[in-house]
């Protein structure tokens, strides 16, 4: 189920790049790529996972920055690229980047799933808790909830042990 999610997300992706330049889609990846730096910068603690991540997406950023470009020759003249560059439009180009989107998003989502769901909502622009449903935020508050879960029963066990002692001390006080 996820593939198939994943292989639709990836021809959406693809569809969209396929209209741009390959000027455009460099671009656009970058941005991908800072944003998804910037999410894990700010929500991954572990410093080696987090600089593992960072240098991962910066090598991801480096070789789809180079793709395209002009390759120099021994004879010192240029010749193109495997990928078109300038504006016309790079399907083969627009599918590389799409590729490596879900690529990256797939290894980010090996780590945490939420920093996924953070980065989608910081592409997207913040629409993401308003079109999950019902059940997924149900789901959020019963995590949530489960936080408080052991501190509050310790508290109500105690509670329950304080009144029968409050009982069993009120019940020898009656007696003669």
């Amino acid at each position: 189920m996820s593939t198939v999610r994943e292989a639709i997300e990836e021809m959406i992706e693809e569809s969209y790049l396929a209209g741009l330049s390959a000027e455009e889609i460099r671009r656009d990846f970058s941005r991908f790529i800072d944003t998804c730096r910037a999410v894990v910068h700010g929500h991954v603690r572990d410093r080696a996972t987090a600089t593992g991540l960072v240098e991962g997406l910066a090598r991801e950023k480096a070789s789809m920055l180079l793709a395209g470009r002009p390759r120099a020759t021994r004879t010192g003249g240029a010749v193109p690229g495997p990928r078109a560059t300038g504006s016309e439009p790079a399907e083969g180009f627009a599918e590389e980047a799409a590729r490596r989107k879900r690529l990256v998003l797939r290894t980010i989502g090996e780590f945490d799933p939420r920093l996924v769901e953070l980065i989608e909502e910081r592409r997207f622009g913040g629409g993401v808790d308003a079109s999950r449903p019902r059940a997924r935020r149900w789901a959020d508050r019963r995590q949530s909830w489960r936080r408080y879960q052991l501190p509050l029963l310790r508290l109500g066990y105690v509670a329950a042990v304080l009144l029968i002692i409050l009982l069993v001390y009120l019940g020898h006080g009656q007696r003669p």
